[in-house]
């Protein structure tokens, strides 16, 4: 994504530096994760990458949700990342970050029942303690539904980590913002502008973007009020009871404290996984338990198209 100089430089260009102190309100930075075009096999030990074999101690036990193991997906190597490009970055100043998913059943994270479906372990030992893992013994034919992925692993790409920009932008808040500048029938012609924009420059809709911290890219709305909700027991695949309302008023005001760790896009150039319909898988951590380095309470959510 552009930097914020860059974006006031489109914005400029496009006839709509109307809408710069909007873009300032909503950009965060964030760290964009690209997969390098080769597929490797058997990267150096604490590579960053996606797929491929995990690298852990040896005593480290395999994560598993129940008697069904995770699969791999990526591990970060902190040590690669600029952390002062985050103000205020929470994030461990070295180990290697791994993430997992039950990619079997691949739960879309609105029920309590999908509490460890989706997990994040944090590698503090030295490179020289780890080793390549091969995948555990397991045969998802015995799920209830068809399983989503074979048990086999993805492919397995090297990830180059660079400072970016995200944009939480809403096109009615953006001409909400400006609306007290502009005339009713200026406000429509630039809602339309604005709409050509987003795609014709920011490429929002069309463009593969696995992300480190940040604001996501939402498919199917808010995941702080759902991480929020969901970890504590409120079932959201359906309209909740009336007997809960209590219970999710008293529960909201929590849903601040949850913030991005991680998401990964579909991607079948580079990892060759999908998330669903062209979706994404998202792990949402709590401030207080990343600035904690505490990552066993992390929710995963599944939004897709």
């Amino acid at each position: 994504m552009p930097t914020i100089s860059e974006l006031t430089q489109l914005l400029e260009d496009n006839d709509l530096s109307i809408f710069n102190d909007y873009f300032k309100s909503v950009a965060a930075p964030c760290y964009s994760l690209e997969p390098k075009g080769e597929v490797m096999d058997d990267l150096p030990l604490g590579t960053s990458k996606v797929g491929g074999l995990p690298h852990l101690p040896d005593e480290l036990p395999w994560p598993t949700k129940g008697n069904r193991p995770l699969m791999f997906l990526a591990q970060i190597n902190l040590e690669d990342i600029d952390l002062d490009h985050v103000p205020d970055n929470a994030l461990p100043k070295s180990g290697l970050l791994t993430f997992w998913g039950d990619t079997a059943a691949l739960p879309w994270g609105f029920d309590p029942k999908d509490a460890g479906a989706y997990q994040v372990l944090l590698i503090s030992e030295s490179l020289n303690s780890l080793s390549f893992r091969e995948l555990p013994t397991f045969d998802p034919d015995g799920l209830e539904n068809e399983p989503q992925y074979k048990w086999t692993p993805f492919n397995e790409c090297q990830l180059q980590i660079k400072n970016d920009h995200c944009y939480d932008n809403d096109v009615d808040e953006a001409i909400e913002s400006i609306f007290s500048e502009v005339t009713a029938e200026q406000a429509d012609a630039l809602f339309h502008r604005f709409m050509d924009f987003e795609e014709e420059q920011l490429n929002l809709e069309n463009e593969t973007k696995h992300q480190l911290l940040g604001n996501p890219h939402e498919i199917q709305g808010d995941m702080r009020t759902e991480c929020q909700l969901v970890s504590n027991g409120v079932y959201l695949g359906n309209q909740p009871p009336e007997s809960e309302n209590a219970k999710i008023d008293s529960l909201q005001p929590g849903a601040k404290d949850w913030r991005l760790l991680l998401q990964l896009d579909s991607d079948q150039d580079a990892a060759d996984w999908m998330w669903g319909d062209c979706g994404k898988l998202y792990f949402w951590i709590k401030d207080q338990d990343l600035r904690a380095a505490d990552f066993s309470s992390v929710w995963g959510i599944l939004q897709c198209y």
